[in-house]
């Protein structure tokens, strides 16, 4: 008996000398840049851009280890994610928006804690603040601070002897000196199956006014939105403009994927984009500069401030990951200097950096949103409200334009929405 028992602690003994063996060779492999294998990226289409990828090919070149980007349509992304992370069948690496949304995704029990990683200390407040939750950062963000303005082309509007837009009414007579003109007012992307939620969001800061407290009200079911009258009043002015041929006649079909080269073309004298996006719109327009394009917050429902955000996508690492070694290894490959400098000296739609000592590109057309606000800069409800879905109200203010329901049923729709999370939450 003593014979077996002593085979057994040798065997053991034999088993985790071999264990800590192969952790100090993938130690050491991971430090060589010898990790192998593949690592799965999921995330919506419209998130994904040739930067990305760029890094990704580098990362690949380093290590040796594959990256699989799996992207799904925009419209149906975060339906299928939030399923494939409740069953852990979601990839190493998930793109989630940031802000209050992540809490829709239980991090504490689906993500890795990355508080202790060495991009952490290079965030700014801005980034810290869109990627923590209950004081732990859950998130590796490839955001940049801002928001959705009109931006709007000031050759256009000089020609015209127009001026920037205060309110609905000023909005309203803009738009039709430009179509007296043949120029269409609105670039509007109605196959963008998100736009019009960008639009709801824009007048926030105004919702804010009315209804104190806002987001705490909201985050737990103290209010409806039904209750609150800015968004009934921007949807029928929304509706307005669509009616009166200010977007155009073919919105509806009109795509994301040419927002940028459509209104630097100057087809389209507005359109609602984020000021950090003019980069790409002069890099698909040659001859166009940054001086050309100035910017004003939505002034729909007496909106007045731009509606910044912090509800951008941000980089998530699964508890479940397949390949948790070389995940880790491609966050931390990110977090460095060099490949920051790249992302946002690169990247078509983030061009202002959230990281201490990296250089990006400077955006005068966001400082123009900001000087066109009054009462100073507001905020946005995405990345501050939980249940968000901007696919679904796109969806519903779609339907509402088509006239298959009115703007009080997009509202309530909105609440029928969100009440079963909350019933889940007790």
């Amino acid at each position: 008996m003593k014979k077996i028992i002593r085979v057994i602690f040798m065997v053991l003994a034999l088993g985790l000398l071999l264990s800590l063996a192969v952790g100090c060779a993938q130690e050491e492999q991971a430090a060589e840049g010898e990790l192998g294998g593949r690592i799965v990226l999921q995330a919506s289409t419209a998130w994904i851009f040739d930067t990305d990828r760029e890094l990704a090919a580098m990362f690949t070149e380093r290590t040796g280890v594959e990256v699989d980007f799996q992207t799904f349509p925009d419209d149906q992304y975060e339906t299928l994610i939030r399923v494939m992370v409740a069953t852990q069948e979601a990839g190493d690496l998930i793109w989630i928006r940031s802000g209050t949304p992540m809490r829709d995704f239980f991090p504490e029990e689906n993500f890795v804690d990355m508080s202790d990683f060495d991009f952490v200390a290079k965030m700014d407040d801005y980034a810290r603040n869109s990627v923590t939750i209950d004081d732990r950062v859950f998130a590796f963000p490839t955001i940049t601070p801002g928001g959705w303005a009109i931006l709007y082309h000031r050759d256009i509007f000089e020609e015209l002897n127009l001026t920037v837009p205060t309110n609905f009414e000023e909005l309203v007579a803009v738009c039709e000196v430009l179509l007296a003109n043949d120029i269409t007012p609105i670039h509007m992307w109605g196959a963008g199956i998100w736009h019009f939620g960008k639009w709801f969001y824009g007048v926030t800061p105004a919702a804010y006014i009315e209804v104190p407290n806002l987001f705490e009200r909201l985050n737990t079911n103290d209010i409806s939105f039904a209750d609150i009258n800015t968004f009934e009043v921007f949807l029928e002015q929304f509706k307005v403009l669509a009616e009166s041929g200010f977007f155009g006649d073919t919105f509806m079909s009109d795509t994301w994927e040419r927002a940028f080269e459509q209104f630097g073309s100057g087809r389209f004298a507005m359109a609602l984009l984020d000021p950090s996006m003019v980069p790409e719109i002069i890099n698909q327009n040659p001859g166009q500069t940054p001086e050309n394009f100035g910017a004003f917050p939505v002034v729909l429902a007496g909106n007045r401030q731009f509606a910044a955000n912090t509800g951008g996508p941000a980089l998530m690492l699964s508890r479940h990951a397949n390949n948790m070694d070389a995940a880790v290894a491609y966050i931390n490959f990110l977090g460095e200097d060099e490949q920051l400098n790249f992302y946002f000296q690169n990247h078509p739609t983030r061009s202002v950096p959230v990281f201490h000592g990296i250089t990006g590109r400077p955006s005068p057309t966001a400082d123009d949103a900001i000087a066109n606000s009054v009462g100073g800069v507001g905020l946005a409800l995405e990345g501050n409200m939980l249940f968000d879905n901007e696919v679904e109200i796109h969806r519903w203010i779609q339907d509402f334009l088509l006239g298959g329901r009115t703007a009080r049923d997009v509202l309530v729709s909105f609440d029928e929405y969100r009440q079963p999370f909350f019933d889940a939450l007790g």
